[in-house]
């Protein structure tokens, strides 16, 4: 994943190119080995390009876009279904056939899910939310990359506290920032069902009252 992006959408988008590269060198290898390598460097960005989404992409989509829980639900799940057929692929890396079919599943779900975004959901963000919580998104991604671990430690062979699938040691060990918590909105005063007239103090007080209570 790029270190030296400027906002969350250059991030992502540079991401998205380089995984469509990696996609390409998974379809053309033969080699088992080559095939098994390649789908760990696809396995990794996908599920880490998935967490960056999901911890700053639809948090601010929910809370920007009007329609922003249904949205980021959809995209949600398109990363579960990644995820599943990325499971698929590691079963079935030595058999042919299957392993093709897979791919080019894989392929497609991957190339449409980045499709949406490009064309549909980062341009609407990019008109909803400021420039300025846009480049912070980025500095925050940026600053959980430089400290996500490397390859090695992520493909090294899962000892017992760390027992799981790639993806689940890549979810598990890639540094997460939540969103800060907002500040709450605060409740407008409603007119009480019977106010004290005669409280000069009140939010609401009477500007008859000086006539009528003494």
């Amino acid at each position: 994943m790029t270190k030296n992006a400027h906002d969350l959408i250059d991030i992502l988008t540079h991401d998205q190119r380089e995984l469509e590269d990696l996609l390409g060198e998974l379809t053309a290898a033969r080699d088992l080995g080559e095939r098994r390598r390649i789908l760990d460097d696809v396995t990794i960005e996908l599920v880490w390009h998935a967490v960056v989404e999901e911890t700053h992409l639809y948090p601010a989509v929910r809370r920007h876009l009007p329609d922003g829980d249904r949205v980021a639900d959809k995209y949600a799940s398109d990363n579960a279904q990644v995820e599943r057929l990325l499971e698929e692929l590691r079963r079935s890396a030595a058999a042919d056939r299957v392993f093709a079919s897979l791919t080019r599943r894989l392929m497609d779900e991957v190339h449409e899910h980045m499709r949406e975004e490009q064309h549909a959901l980062l341009p609407r963000l990019a008109e909803h939310a400021s420039p300025e919580d846009l480049r912070r998104l980025g500095e925050r991604v940026e600053s959980a990359i430089n400290r996500a671990p490397s390859r090695s430690d992520l493909t090294a062979p899962a000892r017992p506290p760390e027992a799981g699938d790639l993806a689940h040691r890549v979810r598990e060990r890639f540094p997460h920032e939540p969103e800060p918590a907002r500040e709450p909105r605060p409740r407008r005063p409603r007119t009480p069902k019977n106010p004290d007239a005669c409280d000069q103090d009140s939010m609401w007080p009477d500007l008859w009252a000086g006539h009528r209570c003494t």
